[in-house]
């Protein structure tokens, strides 16, 4: 798989930011990252989350902005999760086994730039020992935060 995806949707919920009077709070006990990789020349999209994040950061803040920016987490791609333990094992010895870094992957949120509704942030990405910046949109809605971007592999030397 290491050769075919080229884009990885990253849609991260970050917690669940609940705004309280002027405080907002977030569970990290609820932070799931999900993906979704085009694997084929027709971009056959295979999606799937981690079952294994370490997130550190705040736990409440009186902005979302105050929040989130420095929230980290430490992805362990090993433990990548599609609902197929058989493409899971494939993921895991073709592709995230095979990262710097025993399929790490960290990110951090530098920026974030709106309101507490919907807006921009950034996210310092680092996988396979190279880290970019990655622009991602996101909105707070019911209690949840969505932020969603796109990934380019290419730009993480994921093209062996």
């Amino acid at each position: 798989m290491r050769h075919l995806p080229i884009l990885l949707a990253l849609a991260a919920l970050l917690a669940a930011p609940v705004a309280r009077g002027e405080t907002f709070t977030v569970d990290p006990s609820r932070l799931s990252v999900r993906w979704i990789a085009y694997k084929t020349p027709a971009k056959a999209p295979v999606g799937g989350t981690f079952k294994t994040l370490s997130p550190t950061g705040q736990n409440q803040g009186g902005s979302l902005s105050a929040l989130l920016t420095g929230a980290k987490v430490t992805i362990d791609g090993l433990s990548v999760d599609t609902g197929n333990p058989g493409r899971d094992e494939n993921l895991v010895k073709g592709f995230f086994g095979l990262f710097a870094g025993q399929g790490a992957i960290e990110a951090s949120i530098e920026s974030l730039f709106g309101d507490n509704k919907e807006g921009t942030l950034t996210l310092a990405v680092t996988m396979n020992g190279v880290t970019r910046k990655v622009p991602l949109s996101y909105t707070l809605a019911d209690g949840v935060f969505k932020a969603e971007g796109y990934v380019d592999l290419f730009d993480f030397s994921l093209n062996r």
